[in-house]
């Protein structure tokens, strides 16, 4: 996630991030529930310049941490959900967490899967709240 950010923190100075949140799960199912831990590695760059003097700041952070994970998918003819999310956090982490829903429809049988729904990923770190959350759409498929 890449964000621009016009004369904030500083009258006339601009903010420049780049975020990354990658997550690998291992994950046990039983039944409708797949339950299990995810590794997480969160980077984030930001520059603030302000071009009145010339000042720039560059700020980074890489935070490795655990999650525990719960995920549900529940079916009934055409129709699928899913849901779930999972909490994480490590020495320098207040928390981390993420949740999402998604209803889908099944064309073609288990072919062909189009979906919408919602997400959240939110860290915080020291006093910084990182959220990235929206509708989501989507088109899966198996093989």
């Amino acid at each position: 996630s890449k964000a621009y950010f016009e004369g904030v923190l500083i009258e006339g100075g601009d903010l420049f991030t780049d975020s990354s949140w990658n997550k690998l799960s291992y994950l046990y199912n039983y039944q409708n529930i797949n339950i299990g831990l995810g590794y997480n590695i969160y980077d984030f760059k930001s520059n603030l310049i302000y071009n009145e003097y010339g000042f720039i700041f560059h700020g980074e952070d890489k935070e490795e941490f655990a999650s525990l994970e719960v995920h549900f998918k529940n079916e009934e003819n055409n129709i699928q959900a899913e849901y779930g999310g999972s909490y994480g956090k490590n020495d320098n982490l207040d928390y981390a967490y993420d949740y999402y829903l998604d209803l889908g429809y099944k064309i073609f049988k288990d072919s062909l899967i189009v979906s919408a729904g919602y997400k959240n990923r939110t860290i915080e770190i020291d006093w910084f709240r990182y959220q990235y959350k929206g509708p989501t759409l989507g088109l899966s498929s198996t093989f």
